[in-house]
This record gives structure tokens, sequence and C-alpha cells, in this order.
């Protein structure tokens, strides 16, 4: 092969058809006036993948790819609605990759921080981890994590991220998230 062959690419998700769904998705769940701020109001539910969000195929090949899932979902979000998107996108991709069997998906590591508060959302973004294991037997799921951690960064948001639609009465200059993601209050 020529120094500027086809080199094969990494299996991925399409970004660009998905995260527009799930933005206009999160714009009118967060647009709609009378339950804005309803914590009893579900949020809406991500349809499932098509042809048009991926290329990834079950072969015989593909149990040697790495898949690396959306780096713009945020499984550590303060804000109800950005978590339950994200965690209903993580799992779709990874029942898919499972399907497909692909042995192993890379998920982005947890944001650390949202004004003054830090590391508050590391307990849900372990259970969302735990989630998309249920749903996926014999895929491991590889969490990409930094060296070290550098504040300036933690907030630097890839295109199309759900991190900057986190609502400010859930990301308030050091208040405490009064939202039970885990069911258990």
């Amino acid at each position: 092969m020529s120094p500027g062959g086809n080199y094969p690419s990494r299996p991925k998700f399409y970004v660009g058809r998905k995260v527009a769904i799930v933005l206009a998705l999160l714009s009118n769940y967060l647009s709609d006036p009378k339950g804005a701020l309803n914590e009893e109001r579900a949020t809406p539910t991500v349809p499932s993948l098509s042809p048009a969000d991926t290329p990834l195929t079950p072969g015989e090949t593909i149990s040697q790819l790495v898949g690396y899932a959306s780096p713009w979902i945020d499984l550590s979000s303060p804000d109800p609605a950005v978590y339950d998107l994200s965690r209903q996108v993580l799992e779709l991709e990874v029942s898919y990759a499972a399907f497909c069997g692909l042995g192993n998906v890379v998920v982005p590591g947890p944001k650390l921080q949202y004004g003054n508060t830090y590391g508050d959302g590391v307990a849900q973004y372990a259970f969302a981890i735990q989630e998309a294991l249920a749903v996926s037997n014999y895929t491991q799921i590889l969490v990409q994590l930094p060296m070290m951690y550098h504040p300036d960064q933690d907030g630097k948001d890839v295109a199309g991220s759900l991190s900057p639609f986190a609502r400010p009465e859930y990301v308030e200059e050091g208040s405490k998230s009064k939202h039970d993601f885990l069911g258990f209050l």
C-alpha cells in the first residue's frame, strides 16, 4: 500500500445526524413553557439507530475492531434532561455495537467540574456505565480517562456537545443537584 493509500478508519457513529436529532429533542423539551421545570415530566425517547447513523454491520472481522461512543454525550451532567438523553444514546450505541459483534467500545470519561462543584457527577456516570454493561453481555467498555486533571481542559466541549445545554438552575455556582438520578431517595 502506498504512503498516501486508503487506510481503514475506526468504526464510528455518524455524529451529524444523531446529534442533530438529540439536540432537537432537547431543544423541544426545554422550550416547552408549561413543563421545562417539571421534574415529573419524562424526557423524550431517543429513536433507535438506523443505517443512516452508522456504517457498522455484523461481519466476520467486526470483533477485531474497537468502537468509540459519541464524544458529545454528557453522562455526568447535573441537568437530568441532558443526563437522560446522554444515557439513552450510550445504551443505543453499546447495544448496537454488541449486536454487530464489536468486542470493545471506548467511552469518554466523566466531566468533573460544573461551576464550583467537583466530581459530583461521577456516581451517575458509573450508573450509566453499569446500565450500558447490562445491555451488552459480551462487549467490554473502556473508559477514556485523562492522565492528569486540567481544570482548563475539562470545560472544552466537542462540537455538538450536550454539556452547554445544562440548565442554569442545575449548574449554579457551588450548588448541589437536588435531583436523584439513581432513584434511591
